[in-house]
């Protein structure tokens, strides 16, 4: 496995921890910290895209899931 499939893989993964993390500041009200969590997900989708299309390899059937349930 390529540096830039598992770069993307972790990008995914944090897209996924960082809007987890801004539903549960929405459901404890504080929709500020929710807000800052949702732009940091924005870029870590942004870096997934890019770091996907740096690789060499096709993105196997892990990468397709995660970044579909992480969006």
């Amino acid at each position: 496995m390529d540096r830039f499939r598992i770069a993307a893989n972790l990008a995914t993964l944090a897209n996924g921890l960082v809007g987890l993390g801004a539903v549960l500041y929405v459901l404890a009200g504080n929709k500020l910290w929710a807000m800052l969590l949702i732009v940091s997900g924005v870029g870590f989708d942004g870096l997934d895209g890019l770091f996907s299309r740096k690789s060499p390899t096709p993105s196997g059937a892990f990468g397709r899931v995660a970044d579909s349930l992480a969006d």
